[in-house]
């Protein structure tokens, strides 16, 4: 097994008993030291890592019979020719019934006939073996409670389990506001009625294997009444429901799942696969044994990781392996990336592994990120700034148009609009955007862009920005520009937050307009012809407001999926779908004209969502303009990891409707109006010129709607 393959499969367990063992929920930071401490005693600086001996020792600590390393099964064909019949009778008179057997029976009647006859035969024996193993769930819901009916007197229930449940992946650091949980759910397991007539009093004895096959709780109920000896032959491990992992080299783990609830105890007896029978006739022909205890687990709590920004080795492999897990199971685009995730991190091990400072550590995290392709796949740390170069800017926008750095917003009085910057602080742009391309997540190409824009001209808290810029018309200058906590600049300020912008057009610009001015707003243009609405940036809370009075139906306009694997053997594709609606606001009061939606690349997350509820209220009636979006959606969660960091990303899915992907394409424009150089300079909004054109009531338009 390779390093990196021995870390992984460690990396695996670990997440998988963290992400899916009802025992570890509301103790994830103990079980978070458990690996700490396991790197430390099995993986020194420099020494080669045992796979399965570090497996072995963290499952150790744990405390689990059922979560442990595990043997390859032995085959058990029930489809044998020469396999002993469903029903027959030992040496000593015993009778042995192998519900397996039933698989070559047909369902129906033809069943419970066949059925019905070795019940009868096997109550004349002196003591009665049913062999539960490899029972089928057609024979489980059909037969079984038919079978074992005949042994009780009343109503039994079967045994409660509880199991961790999760929808999307719960933040650990930032407000959870959307639909993100975990948590155990108790799930009732229903009951065995008893048959008509009085129950058999023959003494029983039921031999159960995994507890994984049908049979096994239906098993357990009856033990629990008191009415049958239980044999669990098989390995300790599979005791408890649970899911086993493959990991290189042959080795397997399997990590309990579910828990058993309100058993006063287990197995009367543990057997070897191949004694199972001859250890239930052993039980019924002595005095019965106590039955053994459930098995339980203890997980001792660890010391507190330290808060530093720059921990010791165990700890950056630990946030390597938590931020690998945490997205692995609960990541939902992971069919939109390049390349697998399982080789993502073999690339980041030795970038955890060899960081000299904070700044190495959080670049480590962010090339980790980039195998996301997700633009909400962001680094927050004290030192992640510092490691791109620092965190304050100046009162600057930057944006790349037609391959240059060209200032489209400043409020500094040495830089102007339309200003081509060429060099920052003595590295060249392109040498500047190639470094910070490399630690920046993105899902599209014009995402990175516009990542890269926004940090191009940052540095150290304090310092002075040094830029070399090319002014139309004027031989380069250099410019010295004091860094200090940029003020907010404000988008679109020469045009209204809503109104009319000429006859028969309305405009809104949503990043802008506030939730509580929507009503207003939209009094303002009802009756125009003609709207365009502004979506360059990010909005605020007003769009779902608008959305609803861009309709007088109830419409679809998204569908959300949430990760939810209900077991370590699942990934990010279990899914929960839902199809979501913008309902009227009031279906007889709706606008019926023209829209025109403007984007770009800062269209991103809640910006995407708004555009798609609007093309989705004013369907037929809408047209987008300007550049492809970020392609970025799906609200974000987040991971805490070790170095006062904490990483977010994408939680769930938003597609179309229909199915059709944002994440990693973005809504791209119906009329493309790509951002000009000598627009810039000439302050022209040309994407803002095509929407009016397009809107703008003219006699040759047939489709121009008439106002109300």
């Amino acid at each position: 097994m390779s390093r990196a393959d021995a870390a992984r499969a460690l990396a695996t367990v670990w997440g998988a008993v963290r992400h899916f063992h009802p025992g570890v929920f509301g103790r994830e930071a103990a079980w978070d030291e458990a690996l700490a401490e396991t790197l430390r005693k099995h993986w020194a600086g420099g020494a080669a890592l045992d796979g399965r001996a570090a497996i072995e020792h963290l499952l150790g600590l744990l405390d689990d019979p059922c979560t442990a390393v595990v043997s390859e099964p032995g085959s058990r064909d029930v489809t044998d020719p020469e396999r002993p019949p469903a029903l027959r009778r030992l040496d000593d008179g015993t009778c042995v019934l192998a519900t397996a057997e039933f698989r070559k029976v047909p369902p129906g009647g033809e069943l419970f006939s066949v059925l019905h006859g070795m019940i009868s035969e096997g109550l004349r024996a002196p003591r009665l073996v049913i062999d539960l193993r490899g029972t089928t769930r057609l024979f489980q819901f059909s037969a079984l409670p038919y079978l074992l009916g005949h042994f009780i007197g009343e109503e039994t229930p079967l045994a409660m389990t509880r199991s961790r449940q999760s929808l999307g992946l719960r933040p650990e650091a930032g407000e959870n506001i959307t639909e993100h949980r975990d948590g155990l759910l108790t799930a009732v397991g229903g009951s065995l009625r008893p048959q008509p007539g009085p129950p058999s009093d023959i003494p029983l004895a039921l031999v159960v294997g995994d507890a994984n096959e049908p049979g096994y709780a239906h098993a357990l109920a009856l033990r629990q009444a008191g009415r049958a000896r239980l044999v669990h032959a098989a390995g300790p491990a599979a005791q408890a429901p649970g899911t086993v992992l493959a990991l290189p080299e042959g080795t397997r783990v399997r990590v309990r799942t579910h828990e058993y609830v309100g058993l006063d105890g287990g197995p009367d007896l543990l057997a070897d696969p191949a004694d199972g029978i001859s250890a239930a006739v052993r039980t019924l022909m002595s005095a019965p044994p106590a039955p053994s205890a459930l098995p339980t687990w203890g997980l001792p709590p660890g010391p507190a990781a330290p808060d530093t920004a720059f921990p010791e080795r165990e700890y950056r492999l630990l946030g390597l392996m938590k931020l690998w897990c945490a997205a692995r199971w609960f990541f939902p685009y992971h069919e939109l990336c390049d390349r697998p995730w399982d080789e993502a991190f073999a690339a980041a091990l030795p970038l955890f592994e060899e960081a000299r400072d904070e700044r190495d550590y959080a670049r480590a995290t962010g090339v980790l990120t980039t195998w996301l392709h997700d633009s909400h796949a962001q680094v927050m740390s004290p030192a992640w700034l510092e490691s791109l170069g620092g965190p304050t800017g100046i009162d600057a926008m930057v944006r790349l148009v037609e391959g240059r750095t060209v200032v489209v917003q400043s409020s500094q009085p040495e830089l102007a609009v339309g200003d081509v910057v060429t060099v920052v602080d003595g590295t060249p742009c392109a040498e500047r955007r190639a470094f910070l391309g490399r630690y920046l997540s993105a899902s599209t190409p014009q995402a990175l862009e516009n990542a890269v824009d926004s940090l191009l001209l940052t540095g150290p808290a304090e310092s002075t920005a040094t830029l070399v810029i090319e002014r139309a018309g004027q031989a380069p200058s250099t410019v010295v520009i004091p860094r200090t906590p940029p003020k907010q600049l404000t988008y679109r300020s020469h045009l209204p937050v809503f109104g009319e912008l000429t006859e028969g057009v309305g405009y809104i610009d949503l990043v802008r307009l506030a939730a509580s001015q929507a009503e207003q707003a939209f009094e303002e243009v009802e009756r125009l012809p003609g709207l365009v609405i502004d979506l360059r940036g990010y909005p605020g809370n007003a769009g779902p407001q608008l959305a609803s009075r861009l309709t007088g139906r109830r419409v679809p306009y998204a569908r959300h999926a949430y990760p939810a694997p209900d077991s370590p053997g699942h990934t990010s594709d279990v899914v929960r779908d839902r199809l979501f609606h913008i309902e009227p606001a009031d279906p007889g009061r709706s606008y019926e004209g023209r829209v025109a939606v403007l984007v770009d690349e800062s269209t991103i997350s809640q910006g995407e969502v708004v555009c798609l509820m609007i093309l989705g209220a004013a369907q037929g009636r809408a047209r987008v303009f300007g550049t492809a979006t970020s392609g970025a959606v799906g609200n974000v969660t987040d991971v805490r990891l070790p170095g006062q960091s904490v990483v977010m990303f994408s939680g769930f899915s938003v597609r179309h409707p229909d199915g059709g992907t944002v994440q990693r394409k973005g809504i791209v424009p119906d009329t493309v109006v790509p951002l000009t150089l000598s627009a810039v300079r000439a302050g022209r909004d040309e994407t803002l010129q095509a929407a009016m054109a397009h809107l703008r009531p003219s006699p040759e338009d047939p489709l121009r709607p008439m106002p109300a």
